[in-house]
């Protein structure tokens, strides 16, 4: 009798802690089949001002979900951590630069492998441009697949579609955020 009542409590702590770290990390899980915006009617997610002079990250990250999350579980602060890996500040804060700095190597970028073969096979940077943005926002949507992860680079505005792919979010595609589907990297390399 007293083993199952301390069995119980311990579930009940254990449940709380989890219901604790996940609202600590940026609030709830959202199972991936339930899509989750950052605009209407939830709870506001706040999305990340531009600054004039970005703090510099060190690594990209590759995001799977925030902690507390369950696997499988796809959040928007999940896709944004993935969209600020993308187009992290550079190393002296004063600009965002693309994961790969500009140059042809994908290996720090959380990007499917089919991307980085587009990218590499038409030579393009992911924002499709040359330069550093001195500015960047980003704000996501879950979908049922993964997410798509709205990007405002400097004057450019394009979307990133994000998949779970081996128990990671990557991204898989870049569109241009007006245009839709025609405008995918894999159609067109032209600026958005």
């Amino acid at each position: 009798m007293r083993a199952t009542q301390l069995a119980r409590r311990t579930a009940a702590v254990a449940v709380l802690l989890m219901t604790v770290l996940a609202a600590a990390c940026g609030g709830s899980a959202v199972p991936a089949t339930e899509p989750t915006s950052t605009t209407g009617g939830g709870a506001a997610i706040p999305s990340p001002t531009a600054t004039s002079r970005p703090s510099p990250s060190p690594t990209p990250t590759q995001a799977v979900a925030t902690p507390g999350t369950p696997a499988g579980m796809v959040t928007v602060a999940a896709l944004v951590a993935v969209g600020e890996a993308i187009f992290p500040a550079a190393p002296d804060g004063n600009a965002y630069i693309e994961c790969s700095n500009g140059g042809n190597v994908y290996e720090a970028c959380p990007i499917t492998s089919r991307l980085k073969q587009r990218l590499q096979q038409v030579m393009v940077t992911l924002c499709r441009c040359q330069n550093p943005a001195a500015t960047r926002t980003v704000t996501a949507d879950v979908t049922a697949t993964g997410g798509v992860i709205h990007v405002d680079y400097g004057s450019q505005r394009f979307d990133l579609i994000a998949v779970q792919q081996g128990g990671r979010l990557l991204v898989d595609d870049q569109r241009c955020r007006v245009g839709g589907p025609s405008t995918s990297i894999y159609s067109t390399v032209n600026p958005c």
